[in-house]
């Protein structure tokens, strides 16, 4: 917020999601969103039936196709140049660990599964009920794999953890990536291999939407902004370098299609 109101936004927290009536006051009033779910769903609704803008971060425009919204996200070549990196080091045996149903674990798999033949539906360990039913329908695979990524780093700590405490020599010649770069991405022993991109560049992107809307609330539907991510390398990469991947290109599946995920069993 305080970002904000420096590059002279006014902002306001809405403590109760019920609550967005009162953005009717205001003509130049925008809903920011950090997430989309089912708890924003009622507040999207209300903003769109009532023509005000909602800009929504970390997200994609097919999240939610009912709706009508603004987007801030990471690049699409980030996931090319991931795999790219992945092949540089002979890593190419990937697995996808700790998926949930949450829309942006979704796209990330799908993203892979597109750019690559060699990643199937086969090679995603889902994350139902608890991390141990997932750790477990993983420890006895993992010797498939050589590369794995996590949707969040939360996940990879806690999976390079349980690593560390059955098998010390796996992670010897493995990739484990994973996605926010949080702190302790950078401060757990092992240090993570971390995927984001810049909070300065997010608060350009909100400042750079919210004008252009605000200018021109009948000309433009949404706005997709989308973001350079960067790979932050540490140990559970062993420090490899990425080197220069910006002209880097796949060459995806002849066919390119959504992976079919399965409803989960332990919820």
């Amino acid at each position: 917020f305080k970002a904000l109101n420096q590059k002279r936004i006014p902002t306001k927290n809405i403590s109760d999601i019920n609550n967005t009536s009162v953005m009717l006051n205001d003509p130049k009033s925008v809903l920011l969103l950090t997430k989309l779910n089912g708890y924003v769903e009622p507040a999207l609704k209300f903003c769109n039936q009532n023509n005000i803008p909602v800009i929504a971060i970390h997200c994609s425009p097919d999240y939610m196709p009912n709706y009508i919204y603004n987007c801030i996200r990471g690049s699409s070549p980030l996931f090319s140049n991931l795999i790219s990196y992945f092949f540089m080091y002979g890593k190419k045996r990937i697995a996808f660990f700790g998926l949930s149903l949450n829309p942006d674990d979704l796209y990330k798999a799908n993203r892979i599964h597109n750019l690559y033949s060699g990643f199937t539906e086969n090679d995603i360990f889902y994350l139902e009920n608890s991390f141990k039913y997932c750790f477990d329908t993983f420890k006895d695979l993992r010797y498939n794999y050589d590369a794995i990524i996590c949707p969040n780093d939360f996940a990879a700590i806690l999976l390079i953890k349980e690593l560390q405490t059955i098998d010390p020599d796996y992670l010897n010649d493995r990739f484990i990536i994973g996605f926010m770069d949080t702190y302790i991405s950078r401060l757990y022993h092992t240090s993570l291999t971390s995927i984001t991109y810049d909070n300065s560049d997010v608060l350009s992107a909100i400042s750079s939407i919210y004008r252009s809307i605000n200018n021109n609330r009948e000309r433009f539907l949404s706005i997709d902004l989308r973001l350079k991510s960067k790979i932050k390398i540490r140990a559970s990469t062993h420090n490899l370098p990425i080197g220069d991947t910006k002209n880097t290109f796949l060459s995806p599946p002849a066919e390119q299609k959504s992976l079919v995920f399965r409803e989960f069993k332990h919820l």
